[in-house]
C-alpha cells in the first residue's frame, strides 16, 4: 500500500516508524507529524498490523496530504516484527521508532535531525502524561523507571542508525521487551547510547488494570530472557536480587497509593521472571 509517499530516492534525514493496531491515539501523532516542520526531508511508515479495515481506512484517510507518509500492512499484531519490516523498507539511514500514543513536539524534528549526524544510536526524551488517577500513577511510575535506566534502549523515541541491524541483527519478534534486549546486545558490543533532551514526544500512558498487569508479566519474562543469556552480565546471585529490583521504583516523596501501585507492579512483574526462569530455561521465549 503506497499512499502519497515521495519518490524513494528522496534523501529523508530519518524514517519515522510507528506500529499500530487499533489505537486511535494515532490520530494525534499524525497531526503532530502534520504541524512538524519536516520539509519533506522525514518519512514517516505506519506499520497497520492486525488492525481492523475500518481503523487502516480511516489512517488512509488521515494521511492524504502528507507527502512522505506511507502506510504497511501485516495481518498479525506483533510490534517487533512490524518494526523489523519498516526498517528493511525505510529510505532513510536512521530510524526513529515513535509509538502510536504519542505525540511529538514541534521542535522534534530539528532536534533529532542534528543528534543524529554523529551517533549510531540517540534516546530522545519521552514525557509521560495521565489523564485519571491510574494513567496518572502508571505516568509516575514509568517516569521513574525512565529515569532510573537512563542507559536503557527504550522505545519509543528511540532512534537508530541502520549499519547496527547489520551488526547486531534485528529486535526479537518473541518477546515484549524487545528494544531492552536489543539494547543489552548493542551494549554487548560497545555501542552506547546518546540523549538528545530537546527532542521530545509524549506519551499517553494507559489506565486499563488488566492490560497493565499483563504487560508488567511479558516485561519480566523479557528481563528474564536476558538475565539467562548473560545479557546483564555474569549470572549471580547478587545479579539476580538485583535484577528482579530494578523496577521498584518506590519514592518517599510520592503518596501511599503510588508507592502500593509500585509493589503491585513489582509483585505482578516478578511473577513473569519467576515464571519463564522456572519453567523455560532452555527457550526464555
Amino acid at each position: 500500500m503506497n499512499r502519497n509517499h515521495a519518490n524513494a530516492k528522496n534523501n529523508f534525514q530519518f524514517s519515522i516508524i510507528t506500529p499500530v493496531k487499533n489505537d486511535e491515539h494515532m490520530l494525534k501523532l499524525i497531526e503532530s507529524y502534520r504541524q512538524a516542520k519536516t520539509n519533506n526531508t522525514v518519512e514517516h511508515l505506519i506499520v497497520c498490523n492486525g488492525s481492523c479495515k475500518k481503523f487502516t481506512k480511516k489512517i488512509e484517510r488521515s494521511i492524504q496530504a502528507l507527502k512522505t507518509t506511507k502506510i504497511l500492512v501485516l495481518q498479525d499484531s506483533n510490534i517487533a516484527a512490524s518494526i523489523n519490516y519498516a526498517i528493511k523498507k525505510a529510505n532513510a539511514s536512521t530510524v526513529v521508532i515513535v509509538d502510536s500514543d504519542c505525540f511529538m513536539d514541534g521542535n522534534f524534528v530539528a532536534s533529532m535531525t542534528r543528534a543524529i549526524k554523529n551517533n549510531l544510536a540517540v534516546r530522545g526524551k519521552v514525557v509521560f502524561k495521565g489523564h485519571n488517577p491510574l494513567s496518572r500513577l502508571n505516568s509516575k511510575l514509568r517516569s521513574h523507571i525512565y529515569e532510573t535506566e537512563s542507559n536503557l534502549f527504550f522505545a519509543p523515541n528511540l532512534a537508530l542508525n541502520k549499519s547496527l541491524f547489520k551488526q547486531i541483527g534485528y529486535f526479537n519478534e518473541n518477546l515484549h521487551s524487545w528494544d531492552s534486549e536489543f539494547g543489552y546486545r548493542a551494549n554487548k558490543h560497545g555501542i552506547n547510547i546518546t540523549h538528545e533532551n530537546s527532542a521530545i514526544v509524549t506519551h499517553n500512558c494507559g489506565d486499563d488494570l488488566f492490560n497493565e498487569a499483563i504487560v508488567s508479566i511479558k516485561y519480566g519474562e523479557g528481563r528474564a530472557y536476558c538475565y539467562q543469556r548473560g545479557l546483564l552480565g555474569n549470572k549471580s546471585l547478587s545479579l539476580l536480587v538485583k535484577t528482579m529490583s530494578i523496577p521498584c521504583v518506590f519514592s518517599v516523596k510520592e503518596s501511599p497509593v503510588y508507592n502500593l501501585y509500585v509493589l503491585f507492579y513489582s509483585i505482578i512483574w516478578n511473577y513473569g521472571f519467576l515464571k519463564l526462569l522456572i519453567f523455560k530455561p532452555a527457550e526464555g521465549k
